[in-house]
């Protein structure tokens, strides 16, 4: 485990376990989760939306066909990852609607993102729709935006 994370993981798809889960990591000292969950878990959002919505950290992530832990191909499951230290979490919403260049580069601005305090040293973990039908113009548009210095990772999520 690297200094500054808190990482748990099950390859149970339960509502409970996921809860467990949830319960360690908010005692981790973390300060944000990432989740990273299967598509095949056997929960529905209505059990698992008041749980992230009474958890008392900021959280972000997505919903995978199947995650990788370990060398550990995982088809049901979660993994939780705590940050200690802060993280911006921005939200581009209704990418699928913007259409030119132009409008993506807007909603682009729009967020949180600021080319002038970014450094080489900056990094972002991307997490979209990925059945949007336009989203490598939108990644080309981000990449241009932050002038190829910013290092990005991610992938596409079941929305």
């Amino acid at each position: 485990m690297s200094e500054g994370l808190f990482v748990w993981n099950s390859d149970d798809g339960s509502v409970s376990e996921f809860e467990l889960g949830l319960n360690i990591s908010q005692e981790s000292g973390a300060t944000s989760l990432l989740i990273l969950a299967c598509h095949d878990n056997e929960f529905t959002e209505e059990q698992i939306n008041p749980l992230i919505l009474n958890c008392n950290l900021q959280v972000f992530g997505g919903i995978y066909p199947k995650l990788v832990f370990k060398n550990k191909l995982m088809q049901q499951g979660c993994i939780i990852i705590g940050f200690h230290q802060p993280v911006d979490v921005s939200i581009i919403p209704h990418v699928s609607t913007l259409k030119t260049d132009a409008q993506l580069e807007q909603a682009i601005d729009a967020t949180q993102v600021n080319r002038g305090q970014l450094t080489k040293n900056d990094n972002f973990l991307i997490f979209y729709d990925g059945l949007i039908n336009n989203i490598e113009p939108f990644i080309d548009t981000l990449f241009e935006y932050l002038d190829h210095k910013i290092n990005i990772i991610g992938g596409g999520a079941v929305i």
